[in-house]
């Protein structure tokens, strides 16, 4: 084989391996920006939230409550969670025990859904799970939970 020909051969050898070096970084690069913007939604999501939570509950209590709830939902990797306050007050009379009645809407898969209820029944507050209505949507599941959470007066 003349020299021409084998210099040719180790080049395109050489470019080849370059190309596909340089194409396989690339989709790496996309699969990076792709788990960043992930990252930043679910950060977004955690801000909104708390912020909420502190505009309906005033009760430090109902808000670690609500806290543990965000924590499972990152923990499981919840793509959707809304809590809101079903009840009149939001916060714990001191002569009785009150109840708050919480909303808590997710939208996931099916797994991811079933181990988010199985861990917020691990927590240990007292609350009295209600109804638990279940939907299905194009990408899983979409789980509305009611709970009362018991507040006890000072």
């Amino acid at each position: 084989m003349p020299n021409r020909v084998r210099v040719f051969l180790i080049l395109l050898f050489l470019m080849s391996i370059y190309f596909y070096l340089r194409f396989s970084s690339i989709s790496k690069l996309k699969s990076d920006m792709v788990n960043i913007d992930s990252q930043i939604k679910l950060v977004n999501l955690e801000i909104n939230s708390y912020q909420n939570i502190q505009n309906d509950f005033k009760d430090i209590d109902t808000i670690n409550f609500i806290e543990k709830i965000l924590e499972i939902a990152k923990q499981e990797k919840i793509q959707k969670i809304d809590i809101t306050n079903k009840t009149k007050s939001a916060g714990a009379r001191k002569d009785k025990v009150n109840k708050i009645l919480i909303q808590i809407n997710i939208e996931d898969s099916y797994r991811k859904t079933a181990e988010f209820i199985r861990e917020l029944y691990n927590l240990n507050y007292s609350f009295i799970v209600n109804k638990i209505e279940m939907s299905s949507v194009e990408k899983g599941i979409k789980a509305t939970i009611y709970i009362d959470l018991i507040l006890k007066g000072n």
